[in-house]
């Protein structure tokens, strides 16, 4: 296990390109480079290991993590950027307010049924927000393949109308 106290080197680096800049933890495009096994680490002290890169947009890049009890999330890692930055902060304003307010008691009970039937639940969960080495890192629940993955699987045919319906009800839900 990798700890990144010190600039990332290129070998290993999920991160494209993993050529550091002047700042020593940010490629050219202001993306963290990270490794499988580098821990992000919240200011509060939570500790997560990188285990795989997700995926790359416009905002940054988003890791498959686990933490140190063992769950795994996703964090996105938003790019060293001031208008990104900014952006993304709205973003997390929007998902505090969406977000299912959750009780230790509720995670292992018959409450997280009456949870799940929140429809504020089909909205993507929002766990945890903190800044590391300068990028806001959002973490949030794992989830499947998104839309993009989705339709790439079907070889960009579409997908049938009870599919399409069945998002649609979801998000009218939400």
């Amino acid at each position: 296990m990798r700890s990144c106290l010190y600039p990332c080197t290129p070998s290993g680096a999920l991160t494209s390109p993993g050529v550091a800049s002047c700042s020593g933890f940010d490629n050219e495009l202001g993306d963290l480079i990270v490794a499988a096994g580098d821990q992000v680490v919240s200011p509060t002290g939570k500790s997560f290991e990188v285990l795989k890169h997700l995926g790359r947009g416009t905002f940054g890049q988003v890791l498959k993590v686990q933490s140190s009890g063992n769950r795994v999330y996703a964090v996105k890692v938003i790019r060293n950027r001031p208008a990104f930055l900014k952006q993304a902060e709205m973003e997390v304003e929007m998902l505090q307010r969406l977000r299912v307010p959750w009780t230790a008691k509720e995670v292992h009970s018959d409450a997280a049924k009456e949870h799940a039937a929140d429809p504020r639940a089909l909205v993507v969960q929002m766990y945890d927000h903190f800044v590391y080495k300068n990028h806001l890192c959002l973490v949030f629940e794992e989830l499947g393949v998104n839309l993009l993955q989705l339709l790439q699987q079907n070889h960009c045919r579409g997908l049938s109308i009870s599919l399409i319906r069945y998002f649609t009800k979801q998000l009218l839900k939400a």
